[in-house]
């Protein structure tokens, strides 16, 4: 018993170790993505900003934190939940980020709509790219730790 304990701690522990790097690297994609839809005007900004209440990097630096911290998190569920997700390495990471882009951002767009649609379109746009980004990131590293 205590074995098999250590050998599932060892698999979530890789698990956070993956969703934090694959959490880095998807905040950073998102944000790329968030400003490239900012740019093209699909979030429906129609006057540009002349000034933040805060640098720009401090969107970036908290962006980058939150989602390492919800990777760390997400990792740890991709381990425990690994030999039950359909297909292998990256595919299997894809498949999960895929599930957690429709628990997370289509349940969270369909309550968007009566706000306003551009926003909800925009959700789920950086959402998709976020989350299978995560996924694929979270497949690759975890297919090679798993291998050692």
């Amino acid at each position: 018993m205590l074995l098999r304990l250590r050998g599932e701690m060892l698999e979530v522990k890789r698990g956070i170790v993956g969703g934090a790097i694959a959490g880095i690297v998807a905040g950073i994609v998102g944000w790329i993505v968030g400003a490239l839809l900012f740019f093209v005007g699909l979030y429906g900004v129609t006057e540009p900003i002349k000034e933040l209440p805060f640098p720009i990097e401090y969107s970036l630096l908290g962006m980058i934190v939150v989602l390492t911290v919800l990777g760390i998190i997400f990792g740890a569920i991709y381990a425990m939940l690994y030999d039950s997700l359909r297909g292998q390495g990256i595919y299997k990471g894809v498949f999960f980020g895929f599930l957690l882009w429709v628990i997370k951002d289509v349940a969270g767009a369909l309550t968007m709509f009566d706000l306003a649609l551009y926003l909800a379109i925009d959700f789920l746009i950086l959402g998709i790219v976020a989350f299978l980004v995560y996924g694929a990131i979270l497949g690759m590293v975890c297919e090679r730790i798993y291998k050692y």
